[in-house]
């Protein structure tokens, strides 16, 4: 479970780059009472996920929570700093998830600091809407990073403001609080705007989603059915 949703939730495959879980894979949020649906979406495509982060009109059971939308600028220099915070622990709990291009192919390497930021493109998106590759390219190094967790951590916004869904601020966060985001790059190359929804890993049953549906009246079967799908509920007698 996790906090909010951002109108899908993710495969735990894609999440944690392990087996697939028959009942946590990614369900749509819209609720069930609306007359849109998420079938026209590929989420993978970077359009299209733009299309739906941006779309209000259409109701999911976490759309009124402050986490649902947010956005934060955050300078090259601070997002040097936050990425070299990190990266050096990031790498050595698993090398196989920090990756140096060298060469033209990227190796597992240990690498401290990757320079001015230059660009940061996101390698693979899931179908969930979820990043769990992103490429970050620096004056001295460039690296792929591997796992929604670490894509968080090394792009935190330690220092800069977090607008959202509600218009409210939040400084200092220790890392992104979702991988469902765009980055977008200023024209100078100065600054990245990552502009996403929901908060946490995104896997199994979003709590503030929950929430809304036992107040829109669904019971607590329906409610755990809806986001651990191929489950059912019953006794357990010990």
């Amino acid at each position: 479970y996790f906090s909010t949703s951002w109108g899908c939730t993710a495969d735990a495959k894609d999440v944690w780059l392990s087996e697939k879980r028959g009942y946590l894979e990614g369900q749509s949020q819209v609720c069930k009472d609306s007359k849109k649906t998420l079938d026209n979406y590929d989420f993978t495509n970077e359009s299209e996920f733009k299309k739906f982060l941006n779309n209000k009109s259409i109701k999911t059971y976490d759309s009124s929570f402050p986490w649902y939308r947010w956005n934060v600028t955050v300078s090259a220099s601070k997002l040097k700093k936050s990425i070299e915070k990190n990266l050096k622990a990031r790498y050595e709990v698993n090398p196989s998830l920090i990756l140096t291009l060298c060469d033209g192919q990227y190796e597992s390497k240990p690498v401290e600091s990757i320079g001015t930021i230059k660009d940061i493109e996101v390698a693979n998106r899931t179908k969930s809407g979820l990043i769990n590759e992103i490429v970050i390219k620096g004056s001295d190094a460039t690296i792929k990073v591997c796992s929604e967790y670490n894509i968080r951590l090394l792009l935190a916004p330690l220092e800069s403001t977090i607008k959202r869904n509600d218009k409210s601020k939040l400084d200092g966060l220790n890392m992104l609080p979702s991988a469902f985001f765009l980055v977008t790059k200023n024209e100078k190359g100065e600054s990245f705007r990552f502009q996403g929804g929901g908060y946490g890993h995104g896997v199994g049953m979003s709590q503030n989603g929950a929430k809304a549906m036992a107040d829109a009246g669904f019971n607590y079967s329906t409610i755990l059915q809806h986001y651990y799908n191929n489950t059912t509920i019953g006794n357990l007698y010990l």
